[in-house]
């Protein structure tokens, strides 16, 4: 008999799902707290009038997908951080980091689900890239993205990703400059998906 093809979606699909339709930006200060709220606000304004406007909109950006995905909690450590969280049981689990490092680069942080985006044939590794770090290729794209994997033995680990490694969890730390194309900012937010497939949120396979 001929074999039966199955109709799941993959974990590429299943993710790319999960953030098809992205809070904005009101409605991820309106998730805030008073305090956070200010700091938020302040945080694009500084960009804005700093004639960054690139990079407060991929702050934006990237902090509305996070609390789609996490819709828990977010905490802001002044203009540097955020710290996204899922309710786990009566506490809450940490699922993801961001960090504005300057005017040129923002970094991600999420579970390690680098293997899967390679099983799943969403990336692939560079030439110059080891297992673990380096240059990864969106597949069916020239696009490239920086993909670092870092677990509790990592060293000048920040206080804001230290709750997300340690204990045998591993999570991969992704740089995104200001000027990323659309690619590379998407595949940055695939990934922020599929570690919440891996933390449970969904459930699919690739």
């Amino acid at each position: 008999m001929p074999q039966k093809l199955s109709t799941k979606p993959s974990v590429v699909q299943s993710a790319r799902e999960a953030i098809k339709n992205r809070m904005n930006f009101d409605a991820f200060i309106e998730k805030l707290g008073a305090k956070e709220r200010v700091i938020a606000s302040k945080h694009v304004s500084s960009d804005e009038e700093g004639f960054n406007p690139q990079h407060a909109e991929l702050w934006k950006r990237l902090t509305c997908t996070m609390m789609t995905l996490a819709t828990h909690f977010a905490k802001l450590n002044g203009q540097q951080s955020v710290q996204f969280y899922i309710a786990d049981g009566k506490y809450r689990k940490q699922v993801f980091a961001l960090e504005d490092v300057g005017p040129e680069q923002i970094t991600v942080y999420c579970a390690d689900v680098l293997d899967d985006a390679i099983k799943a044939k969403f990336l692939e590794k560079s030439k110059n890239a080891s297992d673990d770090a380096g240059e990864f290729k969106v597949v069916s794209t020239t696009e490239m993205i920086n993909v670092e994997r870092i677990d509790g033995a990592s060293s000048n680990l920040a206080d804001f990703c230290k709750h997300m490694v340690g204990w045998n969890r591993r999570a991969i730390r992704m740089n995104l400059p200001t000027a990323a194309t659309e690619t590379q900012i998407s595949a940055v937010e695939t990934l922020c998906a599929m570690s919440m497939i891996q933390h449970g949120a969904a459930k699919t396979e690739a």
